[in-house]
């Protein structure tokens, strides 16, 4: 592994969110890809998808959708999703949020079916985000 290739992946729309804090969208070595975490936000313009859980969890398989294309790979590609699930002192059972996220990740997936985990968090990285999504790709 130490002689392979590292490669940066940004797209386009990315780049200017990822220079400002140093990280890249993924990092691709060989034929895998990891992902950053991806969250529901428009790239473009900085703001949180409004709509609650369900429209962030499709914009954060949006977001991720989008990187793995700009590498060269597809979603079904994901072997590894990890969810991290924000609690915001709801009295909603993590199974709900889970019904939630299983729902959309079928509209994405078509053929692939990862392996995963599910992570219920006080916070994330902003107040107003209730999920962000990291995963590892086969490309």
């Amino acid at each position: 592994m130490a002689n392979q290739r590292i490669e940066y992946v940004i797209p386009p729309e990315s780049k200017a969110f990822c220079d400002s804090i140093g990280y890249a969208e993924g990092v691709k070595v060989g034929n895998m890809l990891y992902l950053a975490g991806q969250v529901g936000w428009n790239p473009a313009n900085g703001k949180i998808v409004e709509g609650g859980l369900r429209e962030q969890v499709r914009g954060a398989f949006a977001n991720m959708k989008k990187v793995i294309e700009h590498a060269g790979g597809t979603i079904d590609g994901v072997v590894q999703l990890m969810s991290f699930l924000a609690d915001k002192g709801s009295d909603r059972p993590l199974m709900e949020d889970f019904s939630t996220l299983v729902e959309v990740q079928k509209e994405f997936f078509k053929t692939g079916r990862p392996c995963g985990t599910v992570v219920r968090v006080k916070q994330l990285a902003l107040p107003e985000l209730l999920v962000e999504l990291q995963a590892v790709v086969a490309l």
